[in-house]
């Protein structure tokens, strides 16, 4: 007993603030070489802030020999580009669904973020500030066909029910999807009672994925596979439906009313379908029930204010502030 004693009073202490401690940036072999040569604004930002206050910023690869031992000590982490090893606390940084924005965030980044949690009130967003924002970025975005993938060049579409948009995983790597890939593209067909519907695979999907997805849209007869830049498709259509892909968040620049089967990080601003029956009547409504929606506020509420922007004269001081108060909760 006095020797397990003596071992837990040697384990490093908890320390206020961050006096003496570094920020030691956990980053995913595709995210270390541009972090280490300055080529990613984030963290060139956050580095010479952190510099500002006498904070070291040391990177080092998530899961080698130096990332294991750094995770032991009292250091304040945050991981790019993977899931934070087993028992660390750490900051999740990575993109956000926009171009230029990014979370920093303790819960994780996309459907795992913290903000999926958050309430979002539009009552205590200004307008003009808001839409000022989202014509700013939506603006760009659709003027020079900006997505988080490159796009083909922008051609009209035909008028179509909906436009389907696909992640790159498997079904079963959909973490807590509602409905199947299988069933999302069904239950659209159906609803959309023989008017086109689109279906746009994730360029990165496995070419196993991608003959299956044909073969299922080949054997329903209102259904398209397309390839086209999905501001174009989301354009044409009257309802845009996803699991949780980043592409159904950019429709949200339409102002499209958006249907999410698998848990988002942007579902206050979607319709959340749990079965084949509400899938059905939000394909069908979905449009004039969001027709009211403040897509203005909420886009600016969530990129603005949840997320931050390396591009932003304010991003190193609210880069500054999260560290600083995650330290803190953490002391």
């Amino acid at each position: 007993m006095q020797r397990a004693a003596a071992s837990l009073d040697a384990r490093p202490k908890r320390r206020a603030g961050l006096e003496g401690r570094s920020v030691v940036v956990h980053a995913a072999l595709p995210w270390l070489g541009p972090i280490r040569g300055g080529q990613v604004p984030f963290f060139t930002g956050l580095a010479r802030r952190l510099a500002a206050e006498g904070v070291a910023m040391r990177v080092t690869a998530l899961g080698g020999a130096a990332s294991q031992v750094l995770a032991e000590q009292d250091h304040l982490h945050v991981v790019v580009g993977g899931p934070a090893p087993h028992g660390m606390n750490a900051l999740h940084a990575g993109p956000a669904h926009v171009p230029g924005f990014w979370y920093l965030d303790g819960s994780g980044t996309k459907e795992n973020s913290s903000i999926r949690c958050r309430r979002f009130d539009p009552d205590r967003i200004e307008s003009p500030e808001a839409e000022y924002f989202f014509n700013g970025v939506s603006g760009f975005m659709l003027r020079e066909n900006v997505s988080g993938l490159p796009q083909p060049a922008r051609e009209p579409q035909e008028a179509a029910a909906a436009a389907i948009f696909l992640q790159r995983q498997a079904d079963e790597e959909v973490s807590g999807r509602r409905l199947s890939t299988e069933e999302m593209i069904r239950g659209t067909a159906e609803a959309a009672a023989g008017r086109p519907v689109f279906v746009k695979p994730h360029p990165d999907s496995s070419p196993r994925l991608i003959r299956r997805i044909r073969a299922l849209c080949e054997g329903l007869e209102n259904v398209r596979l397309s390839h086209a830049s999905i501001h174009d498709l989301a354009q044409a259509a009257r309802v845009v439906v996803t699991h949780a892909s980043s592409a159904g968040f950019e429709a949200l620049i339409q102002r499209k009313a958006v249907i999410t089967c698998a848990p988002a990080d942007y579902r206050h601003a979607t319709l959340s379908p749990r079965n084949m029956d509400d899938l059905h009547l939000a394909v069908r409504e979905g449009a004039r029930e969001m027709a009211d929606f403040p897509f203005g506020k909420y886009f600016f509420w969530f990129l603005g204010r949840q997320c931050l922007e390396p591009r932003d004269a304010a991003f190193e001081e609210r880069a500054w502030t999260r560290i600083r108060e995650s330290a803190l909760a953490r002391a």
